[in-house]
């Protein structure tokens, strides 16, 4: 089983997105892991309809609680670095790390050879206020779930997310915000566990990327232009909140090029639905 793991609180702004990231991921040929966080957060009728088409897109759901100290926000974050511990999870399942806000548009990603992928790992410049030698981010990093499970260590998926969420706030410089330091918790936690481990860099990919390669190009959501087509492209990143008549139209231009114009009419009636639960 390949799977595109993502976190996602009850936060409107990105769980609206998570059916459409599941058809997507779906389309090459990845299975959507979405770890929600806080189960009694989404039983709102718009919530409940969220996670009725997450279910019909063929995604696979597991629960996270919330901590007593941490955002929610945090907490989804850092979920996706112990997937590989929660029950069900086979050793050689594959899985990638990925965030409900960009959506897979090619197949640069996911496809790379290495026992440990981590993508754009050219991202991120030298910072001496950074506490490891390599900063590598979350999107995106695959792997075999005995992989991960060698790298990360535990065996309990929630006492392993508690014990991560719980030093959340360790060794944080005083000139930082709170909440920066906790927003990179999950970057800062990968970026340990890998370059403190054995196979790194040996049985790692480093996969860096210039945005503009074939197969490489982005849509980025501060200058979001929809393509003429996908040829080239291997994701985008999305204005938020989706639902809204200003960011709709060209996210439903984007889905009518990658799964065509009757899936791009599907999530029209989704969206509506949605529009009409969204205030009770």
């Amino acid at each position: 089983m390949r799977y595109a793991v993502i976190g996602c609180n009850a936060n409107e702004a990105y769980s609206f997105f998570l059916p459409m990231v599941a058809a997507l991921w779906h389309r090459l040929d990845h299975t959507l892991l979405a770890i929600l966080v806080d189960e009694p957060a989404w039983s709102t009728s718009a919530h409940q309809l969220e996670l009725a088409h997450l279910r019909s897109a063929g995604a696979r759901i597991a629960w996270a609680p919330a901590h007593p100290r941490e955002r929610t926000a945090t907490v989804a974050q850092v979920t996706r670095l112990f997937a590989a511990l929660l029950p069900g999870v086979a050793s050689t399942d594959q899985l990638l790390t990925t965030d409900v806000d960009t959506w897979p548009l090619g197949t640069w990603i996911g496809n790379a050879s290495g026992e440990l992928q981590l993508y754009n790992a050219n991202l991120y410049p030298p910072d001496p206020l950074w506490p490891t030698p390599a900063h590598f981010p979350m999107c995106y990093v695959s792997g075999a779930a005995a992989v991960w499970r060698e790298l990360m260590g535990g065996t309990d998926f929630e006492a392993a997310l508690r014990a991560a969420l719980d030093s959340c706030q360790a060794g944080k410089p005083p000139s930082v915000d709170p909440h920066v330091w906790a927003w990179c918790l999950d970057e800062r936690i990968l970026s340990e566990r890998v370059t403190r481990w054995s196979g790194y860099p040996d049985r790692c990919a480093l996969i860096t990327r210039d945005w503009q390669r074939h197969g490489e190009r982005h849509v980025d959501r501060y200058r979001f232009e929809v393509p003429a087509d996908l040829v080239g492209f291997a994701d985008a990143h999305l204005r938020r909140p989706g639902f809204t008549e200003e960011h709709w139209p060209a996210l439903r231009a984007l889905l009518a090029l990658a799964l065509g114009e009757s899936a791009a009419a599907h999530w029209d009636a989704y969206r509506d639905a949605y529009l009409s639960l969204r205030d009770r």
